[in-house]
C-alpha cells in the first residue's frame, strides 16, 4: 500500500539521502535556526505571506550572531573599510581572490520559482516549507542552510503534494503518463531529474532512481510515479545548490546554477543550460555576456527585489501599527504602497544605464501611485511606463527619504532617533553597534507637552555611560527629525520648529556636520565607506555568506574599483559575478 511506500520515504528520505550528499550541519559563523515546516515561523525571520507571483515577509527580523564571530566580523570589516591603497592593499598583493565552497540551501522563493519553472506548478507551497533563516538580512545565507528531522518532514510532504499535481502534467512535460510504466519513469528520468538536479544524471543515479520507482510499482504505477517524483524533490542536489567543483572552481553546470539564482532566483534557462553543457559558460567573454543578459531581463527585478528586503527592509514596515491618533493617514494601503515603493524605486535606479550610486541616494523621486504621492504631498508624474512621484518642494531624496525606512525605523507614535541612527551605521556604513552593557538602560523621558522628540532622546548623548555609543548613534539620528514616525515631512514638533542638525561621526575619519535627511543623503552618496558597504552587501547576498577573513582581498578588490572609479550600478552587479571570487574556489 501507499502509507508503506511513503514510510519508507519518511524514514529514510530514501533516496535523497542514500545516494546524494548529506544536507550539511555546519556550525560557527553568522547561524540562525530556520523554523518548522507547514508554516511556522522561526525567532529570526517570522515568516512571509504570498502576493500574487511574489513573496511579502512579513519582517526578516535580525541575525543572530554569537559574540566570538562578531569580533571576528568587526574585524574583518575594519580591512575591508581601509580605503584603497596602504598596507591592506599591500598585503593582498598576489593573493588568489577566490572564495569558499558552499552548499546553500534553496530559499522559500527558490524553491517555489524552481519547481513553477520546471514542472509547470502552479499552486504556491512557501507557506509549507521551513522558513528561510535570516542573516544580515539576507534570507540566502549558507551557514543557515541546514535541515533538521522537522524540515525533513516539511519537504517530503511538499515533495508528495507537488507529485500528486505534476502526475497530470506528464504528458506536456515528457509525452506520458504513469499508466505507461517504466517508459514513462524512465522519461521522468531522462527528461526532469536533470532539470532539477541542474547537472547531467549519471548512470549509477538513474538507476537508483528506477529502484525508487519500483518500490512504488509494487503498489500501482500511479504510486511509483510519485515515489520518482517525490525522491527527486527530496534530494540534495535539489534542494542544495551544489559547489563540488574541479580543480578550485566551479564546474560549468554550477556556475550556470550559480548565475541563474543570482539573477532570477530560479534554475538555469536552455540558454544557460547549453552553454554549461558546451563548457563555453568557463569562458570569460561568455560569463560577461551571459551576465549582461540575466540582468536585462524582466526577471532580474527578483535579485533586486531579494536585495533589498534584506538590506534596507523593504517590507518590514507591513508588519508596523501606527498609533492612529497620531498618524491618522498612516493606512493599510499607505503601508502596502511604501513597501511596493522602495521594492520598485531600488530595481528602477539600479537598472537604468547610466545610474550610480550618487543617484541612489539623490534622486529626486521614487516610483509609486499617486494616492502616496497625495500622502507625500509629492507631484505624479507619468514617464513612459513608470508613475514617479517627484519631491522638488522637500529634502526627501534617494533610499533614505523612502516612507518605508523613515516609518519603520521609528515607533507607533513618534520617531526613534536611536532606531533611524543604528539603520543608516549599520546598513550604510556597516558599522556594528555594541550591545547596550547589563545593567545600563537609561530610561527615555515620557512624552510631553513641552519636550520635542529629540529633548527627550538627549538623554543618552547627556549620559556619560551612554555617550560613548550614542554620540554616534543619536547624532545620526536626531539630523533626520525633520520627517515624522509616519514618514511625512515636518517643521515643527510638539509646537517647536525641529532642530535637524545631526553629525556622522568617525566614517571616512572625519566628523561631518548636516541638516536634516536631505542633507545627510548627499553626504552618503559621496561617502567611501558608504560605497564600501554596498560592496560588502552585494558579496554577502551574491556569495550567500557573511564576509570572513579569507573575502577580505576579493571584497577590497572590487570596492577599491567602485569607490574609485564611475561605475555604474547594473556594471557592479555584473562585476560582482565576473570577478574571479565567483567562480574561483580554495
Amino acid at each position: 500500500m501507499m502509507n508503506h511506500s511513503i514510510k519508507i520515504l519518511g524514514g529514510l528520505i530514501l533516496f535523497g539521502l542514500s545516494i546524494g550528499c548529506k544536507p550539511p550541519s555546519k556550525p560557527g559563523s553568522f547561524r540562525t535556526t530556520h523554523g518548522g515546516g507547514g508554516g511556522s515561523k522561526a525567532t529570526s525571520s517570522p515568516g512571509s505571506t504570498s502576493s500574487g507571483d511574489e513573496t511579502v515577509a512579513t519582517n526578516p527580523g535580525k541575525a543572530v550572531i554569537g559574540g566570538a564571530d562578531l569580533n571576528l566580523t568587526r574585524d574583518t570589516l575594519s580591512k575591508i573599510m581601509q580605503p584603497p591603497g596602504g598596507e591592506q592593499d599591500t598585503a593582498c598583493s598576489g593573493k588568489s581572490l577566490s572564495s569558499k565552497n558552499q552548499l546553500r540551501l534553496l530559499t522559500q522563493n527558490e524553491y517555489q520559482n524552481t519547481v513553477k519553472d520546471i514542472l509547470g506548478i502552479m499552486s504556491d507551497y512557501r507557506t509549507n516549507l521551513p522558513s528561510d533563516g535570516i542573516v544580515f538580512g539576507f534570507s540566502n545565507n549558507a551557514d543557515s542552510g541546514t535541515v533538521n528531522d522537522d524540515h525533513a518532514s516539511a519537504y517530503l510532504e511538499v515533495s508528495l503534494a507537488i507529485a500528486a499535481e505534476v502526475k497530470s502534467k506528464l504528458p506536456t512535460l515528457v509525452n506520458c503518463d504513469e499508466s505507461t510504466g517504466l517508459v514513462c519513469a524512465q522519461k521522468v528520468i531522462d527528461t526532469l531529474a536533470p532539470q532539477l538536479w541542474r547537472r547531467p544524471i549519471e548512470d549509477s543515479e538513474k538507476t537508483a532512481l528506477l529502484d525508487v520507482y519500483k518500490i512504488g510499482l509494487a503498489s500501482s504505477p500511479k504510486d511509483g510515479i510519485t515515489m520518482l517524483l517525490s525522491n527527486l524533490l527530496i534530494a540534495p542536489d535539489f534542494l542544495y545548490r551544489m559547489e563540488i567543483g574541479k580543480n578550485k572552481a566551479l564546474n560549468a553546470y554550477e556556475l550556470a546554477s550559480a548565475l541563474s539564482y543570482f539573477f532570477w532566483g530560479t534554475s538555469p534557462d536552455a540558454t544557460l543550460q547549453s552553454l554549461a553543457a558546451s563548457g563555453d559558460i568557463l569562458k570569460d567573454a561568455t560569463l560577461l555576456a551571459q551576465a549582461t543578459r540575466l540582468l536585462a531581463d524582466a526577471r532580474s527585478k527578483f535579485t533586486t527585489a531579494e536585495f533589498a528586503r534584506g538590506w534596507i527592509e523593504t517590507n518590514a514596515i507591513l508588519d508596523d501599527e501606527k498609533n492612529v491618533v497620531a498618524f491618522p493617514l498612516f493606512t493599510d494601503s499607505i503601508k502596502n504602497s511604501m513597501a511596493a515603493e522602495a521594492k520598485n524605486t531600488f530595481d528602477y535606479i539600479t537598472k537604468q544605464p547610466t545610474s550610480t550610486f550618487e543617484t541612489l541616494f539623490t534622486a529626486d523621486y521614487t516610483l509609486g501611485p499617486a494616492a502616496l504621492a497625495t500622502y507625500y504631498k509629492g507631484q505624479s508624474v507619468t514617464e513612459g511606463a513608470v508613475t514617479k512621484i517627484k519631491f522638488a518642494d522637500t529634502p526627501r531624496r534617494g533610499i533614505l527619504g523612502l516612507g518605508s525606512i523613515l516609518a519603520h525605523n521609528s515607533s507607533p507614535a513618534e520617531t526613534h532617533p536611536i532606531m533611524r541612527g543604528n539603520f543608516v551605521l549599520e546598513k550604510l556604513f556597516c558599522h556594528i553597534s555594541p550591545s547596550t552593557p547589563k545593567g545600563l538602560n537609561p530610561e527615555i523621558p515620557a512624552a510631553s507637552s513641552t519636550l520635542t522628540t529629540r529633548e527627550r532622546f538627549a538623554v543618552h548623548t547627556s549620559n556619560e555611560a551612554c555617550a560613548g555609543c550614542h554620540i554616534p548613534i543619536d547624532g545620526i539620528g536626531f539630523g533626520m527629525e525633520d520627517f515624522d514616525g509616519a514618514g511625512l515631512y515636518r517643521e515643527m514638533d510638539n509646537g517647536k520648529k525641529v532642530d535637524t542638525s545631526g553629525e556622522v561621526v568617525g566614517i571616512d575619519n572625519l566628523t561631518t556636520k548636516f541638516n536634516g535627511v536631505g542633507e545627510l543623503s548627499n553626504y552618503i552618496s559621496k561617502s567611501s565607506a558608504a560605497k564600501r558597504c554596498f560592496v560588502v552587501e552585494w558579496y554577502r547576498f551574491a556569495h550567500g555568506y557573511a564576509e570572513r577573513p579569507a573575502d577580505i582581498c576579493a571584497i577590497r578588490d572590487i570596492a577599491n574599483k567602485f569607490e574609485k572609479g564611475s561605475m555604474t550600478l547594473p556594471q557592479l552587479l555584473i562585476n560582482i559575478v565576473t570577478h574571479p571570487s565567483y567562480a574561483k574556489r580554495e
